[in-house]
């Protein structure tokens, strides 16, 4: 025979006494566990959502670097057909760090999607099964 602890033999007793019109311990339990895992669900759908928002904007912003040191090299070029000097020299690297910089962001949005989105939608999933 398993021995019940206090508040499950206070359930039984009330149980018996006044019929059993509530739920039983375990159905509640389930409850709250179906409660927390469509709450978690929730949460981790805005997540990704939110994530992916974050990585749509980082590609965007290495685009804009892109475009930004090509524009400088290319004013940095110019400046150097007129005189050589540094100013021209600081131009063209600038936009070179700038294109460089634009293939970072590009590969930390990558990075990003496939470690952090793809997780998150695997764990959306689990909590789809478990509901």
């Amino acid at each position: 025979e398993v021995e019940l602890s206090s508040t499950e033999k206070m359930v039984q007793m009330k149980n018996s006494m006044f019929g059993n019109k509530n739920k039983t311990s375990e159905e509640s339990q389930w409850e709250e566990t179906r409660q927390y895992v469509s709450q978690l669900e929730s949460s981790l759908i805005m997540l990704k959502e939110r994530i992916e928002l974050l990585v749509r904007r980082r590609r965007e912003t290495g685009g804009s670097l892109n475009e930004f040191g090509k524009a400088f090299a290319k004013v940095g070029d110019i400046e150097r057909s007129y005189e050589e000097g540094p100013l021209s020299t600081a131009l063209v690297d600038v936009g070179h760090h700038s294109e460089h910089l634009s293939t970072v962001y590009d590969e930390q949005a990558e990075t990003e999607t496939v470690q952090v989105a793809e997780t998150i939608g695997y764990y959306i999933g689990m909590c789809t099964s478990v509901k």
